[in-house]
């Protein structure tokens, strides 16, 4: 039996990580057969792009978005094929801290590059796999801004990390924009009064209301 694919998108200081991991850590305490990623990364490959395109440094070459968006799909099509698709097929939950749905946003929306040859892109790297379920967070910009500052996770990529509440509203509201297109994948969670636990609960009776008790 295939396993699901289930995605946590949204804007930088949303809670996308550490909300993967409280759902990873309570199905695996449920029985669930469950392993974890992130994009960019999930493979040792796929992590070495992750580290360019972490540490792109403006003052001397910053990637183009055509650049940037070939990069992270070459990590994407190592992370599919080495991670994403061997797990689905073993029967296993995999979380992923993004997938595709970011590349239509920052590289799409935000870059401007034609959604068209987005799709095209999408297509030639995922090879046929969609998310089960796409849960999108969102927060008010005070508390990403407070996460943000205290974020002590280096590795975290931070090029897009919102520096005016207006350009946090506006990549929020693009991947709000996708959740109107599709509701039979998409969830939206507003993080902003909310423990992790608790959105983690909330996830999950989700998923309960979507496949019912034993959708795994």
């Amino acid at each position: 039996m295939r396993g699901k694919f289930i995605t946590i998108e949204g804007s930088e200081g949303t809670g996308k990580t550490c909300l993967v991991q409280v759902l990873r850590d309570v199905m695996h305490a449920q029985g669930l057969p469950v392993v974890s990623s992130r994009e960019p990364g999930g493979t040792p490959l796929a992590d070495r792009i992750r580290t360019i395109f972490r540490n792109q440094d403006p003052d001397t070459e910053k990637l183009t978005t055509a650049a940037e968006l070939m990069l992270v799909s070459a990590g994407r099509a190592q992370h599919v094929q080495q991670f994403i698709a061997p797990a689905l097929q073993a029967g296993q939950v995999v979380l992923c801290d993004r997938f595709a749905d970011s590349t239509r946003v920052y590289q799409g929306c935000i870059g401007g590059l034609p959604a068209e040859a987005i799709e095209q892109v999408i297509a030639m790297t995922t090879f046929g796999i969609v998310p089960d379920l796409t849960v999108v967070l969102t927060s008010n910009y005070a508390v990403v801004k407070q996460r943000l500052a205290a974020r002590n996770n280096h590795d975290a990529v931070m090029r897009y990390d919102p520096q005016r509440e207006s350009e946090h509203d506006r990549i929020q509201n693009h991947f709000k924009a996708l959740c109107n297109r599709d509701d039979t994948r998409f969830v939206c969670l507003d993080t902003s009064d909310l423990q992790v636990s608790d959105a983690a609960a909330e996830v999950l009776h989700r998923i309960q209301e979507r496949w019912g008790e034993k959708w795994n």
